[in-house]
């Protein structure tokens, strides 16, 4: 007599490699890299990548016979390292995943050149007086707007207590200052 088959017996476990766990790794860095390059903040498309590689690596491993549960997937260094263990692989890219997120997060503050205040203020007032000798001087600059480009808008406080709005751009080492009209 033969011996009857279930229809829902989960497909024999299959080798998975890490390759697509290796892609989900940098997503956080090619994100970095693309917010870098456009001067836009984009952390909602990374990390609809991030759950979108995760749910196809899911989808990919269940068919090879390990299932994760597709929750995990949002959750992305618990979705690796979920499933370094489901393969009985080190949790390499786990690690990766996390160092990458850490220099993704960090990383912005070293490569956008800070805003030197103080030289925009010393170029407003050079600027004012230029265009009259009597003219006030600056006193401070408050950055209004920052796309962390290097280009903002601001407001300079001058000494007869009125403000100039005025823009400053970091070109390397130099700074640049204009003066918006009122």
């Amino acid at each position: 007599m033969a011996t009857p088959t279930s229809d829902s017996a989960p497909p024999p476990r299959r080798a998975v490699g890490s390759s697509l766990a290796w892609v989900i790794v940098l997503v956080p860095i090619v994100g970095m890299a693309a917010e870098y390059l456009t001067g836009r903040d984009l952390w909602l498309p990374v990390i609809a990548a991030n759950v979108g590689l995760c749910a196809l690596d899911a989808m990919r491993l269940k068919n090879a016979g390990h299932s994760l549960g597709i929750g995990w997937i949002f959750l992305i260094p618990v979705y690796l390292w979920k499933r370094a263990k489901a393969l009985s692989q080190a949790p390499s890219y786990f690690y990766a995943w996390l160092a990458a997120f850490a220099v993704s997060i960090a990383a912005p503050s070293f490569l956008t050149p800070s805003i030197d205040k103080e030289t925009a203020c010393e170029l407003v007032t050079d600027i004012l007086r230029g265009q009259d000798s009597s003219a006030a001087e600056c006193k401070g600059v408050t950055i209004l707007q920052d796309p962390g480009t290097g280009f903002v808008k601001a407001s300079a406080l001058l000494s007869d207590g009125t403000e100039r709005p005025i823009t400053i751009e970091m070109r390397g080492d130099s700074v640049k200052v204009q003066i918006l009209p009122k």
